[in-house]
């Protein structure tokens, strides 16, 4: 049980159930959730039901990316919270409700991790994409039931990283009239990123912003479209936008389940 968790490759339901409940450990494990699997290893001994485990999932999930995205420290704090969570929960007569009401009370705020959305930078790794995936899929998409494979899409950069050091991106340092250190604090902000598949991603990667938006009006996700309804791009724009970005993150890694 123990290596079909850290695989993500689970059978102890029907095959749509372990796609969903496999999808929520590739989630875990993109966040880093080690700590976690003596929880995880309870909660697969102990919940015999498929839609209570995907609910017990969503909710370490949700309690991992709070934690995980304000900074807080990984050691004793979050073995404690998991070892009372193992001793005690699972006795409960709903144990996921209880499961869930706990990492509630002991999660960063919904003010904690909107200002981490705001002051955090995003480097592009595999947890960025998982990030900008999930708010794809619930904060924007229409279609609730879509799922991206975040390994398979491509970070943009809207204003590119290099706009102030590489030739090729010479009209992005006058285009954007700031200075190359207020850049800096702005490049990996969320509100500069956003989702292409590879292909348009080449394609869209150093050119002017009036250009990139023509990629984007074709992109299949409905974050990187609204970019399109953006006259120019700026630091101000940046800021906006991931203020909205911020104020979605609450209402997507929560815990009404």
């Amino acid at each position: 049980l123990y290596v079909d968790i850290v695989n993500a490759d689970t059978e102890k339901f029907d095959s749509r159930s372990n796609t969903t409940i496999n999808r929520y450990l590739e989630n875990l494990n993109i966040l880093g959730a080690t700590q976690e699997r003596t929880l995880l290893l309870r909660l697969f001994s102990e919940i015999d039901n498929a839609n209570e485990l995907i609910r017990g999932l969503s909710a370490i999930e949700s309690f991992i990316f709070r934690w995980r995205v304000t900074n807080q420290t990984t050691g004793t704090d979050v073995d404690e919270i998991h070892a009372k969570l193992c001793s005690d929960v699972f006795d409960e007569p709903d144990p996921i409700g209880e499961l869930i009401k706990e990492l509630e009370s002991k999660a960063p705020s919904d003010s904690e991790v909107r200002v981490a959305i705001m002051t955090n930078q995003f480097p592009r790794n595999e947890r960025t994409r998982y990030i900008l995936s999930k708010i794809e899929m619930e904060g924007f998409s229409k279609d609730h039931s879509k799922v991206i494979d975040s390994t398979t899409v491509e970070i943009e950069h809207i204003a590119p990283r290099k706009s102030f050091t590489a030739d090729k991106y010479v009209s992005w340092s006058d285009y954007l009239n700031c200075g190359k250190e207020t850049f800096e604090e702005y490049c990996n902000k969320i509100g500069n990123l956003t989702l292409l598949n590879q292909r348009m991603n080449a394609r869209a990667q150093d050119k002017p912003f009036d250009q990139k938006k023509r990629e984007y009006e074709s992109s299949e996700f409905e974050m990187t479209q609204e970019i399109t309804n953006i006259d120019y791009w700026s630091t101000e724009k940046i800021e906006n936008r991931t203020k909205e970005l911020a104020e979605k993150a609450p209402k997507i890694w929560n815990f009404d389940i």
